[in-house]
């Protein structure tokens, strides 16, 4: 991340550290940066402190989980008349993140998919 990121959150995941960030201002329109709005930035470090990975991240990580997934949450708007909004949960590893796999097209296999197996 850059001088000016902001760190959003940290995950311990197996033996590596991410920590995800957002450009950040601290100055009087602070709330106008959001930690939503894209890019997100991260770096993966090993416990050890060696950086092994940095880059941008097409959405906000929401959480992980004790197998070692992160997850983006993903809010579809709904229909064309008052169509309720649908979320979606997006897993992904730090592995699929260090290759450089985790990007819109990602994401949109992953909810084709979903949308495939449950209707």
């Amino acid at each position: 991340m850059n001088s000016h990121s902001v760190v959003y959150a940290m995950y311990a995941l197996d033996s590596n550290k991410v920590f995800i960030g957002f450009w950040g201002n601290f100055g009087r329109d602070w709330k106008k940066y959001s930690a939503t709005n894209p890019p997100i930035y991260f770096d993966i470090y090993t416990d050890q402190g060696e950086k092994i990975a940095s880059g941008t991240t097409p959405e906000m990580v929401y959480t992980s989980d004790v197998s070692g997934n992160l997850y983006f949450l993903i809010k579809r708007e709904g229909g064309w008349f008052f169509g309720k909004p649908q979320y979606y949960l997006i897993p992904f590893t730090v592995d699929e993140l260090i290759e450089g796999g985790v990007d819109e097209k990602y994401i949109e296999n992953a909810i084709s998919q979903f949308i495939k197996r449950n209707g």
